[in-house]
């Protein structure tokens, strides 16, 4: 029966892509790819922790990140950009009231920091980081 199906997929490039799957570009270019994250059941946490595995600590240092078949993750990093432990404060627009804590900042701070960038209140963004060090914002992404 393997034998079959092997002979199949190697003949046929869609049923390959069927049985197989193909992998989803999670960041693009520095641009993360919120459709392909829910096509692919990935939680922001889920993603980080994926990164950090692959010793790259935030998401502004990912150039690419693509999600393999075999569910791992590749990531091509992006040299321009030094290494810092970011911490995730607005996760799918919800404060992370801990993360906040861990680098002594109030969610007053955040909301002001927020409104300095443009933006109304952390409903309107997907996620954003902070740097854990340096106390200040380093990555936000609104919602579409």
């Amino acid at each position: 029966m393997i034998y079959i199906i092997e002979l199949v997929v190697q003949k046929q490039h869609r049923s390959s892509q069927v049985l197989k799957g193909i992998p989803s570009i999670l960041v693009q270019d520095g641009q993360l790819n919120t459709k392909e994250l829910a096509k692919n059941h990935i939680e922001l946490e889920q993603l980080r922790s994926l990164l950090r595995a692959q010793n790259c600590f935030s998401l502004k240092e990912a150039k690419y990140v693509i999600l393999e078949t075999s569910r791992e993750v590749s990531v091509m990093k992006n040299e321009e950009v030094n290494s810092t432990l970011a911490v995730l404060l607005i996760d799918e627009g919800r404060v992370e009231v801990k993360a906040l804590e861990s680098i002594g900042k109030t969610e007053e701070w955040l909301l002001e920091e927020i409104r300095k960038k443009g933006m109304r209140s952390q409903q309107t963004l997907f996620m954003l980081n902070g740097l854990r060090k340096k106390g200040c914002i380093s990555f936000l992404i609104q919602r579409k």
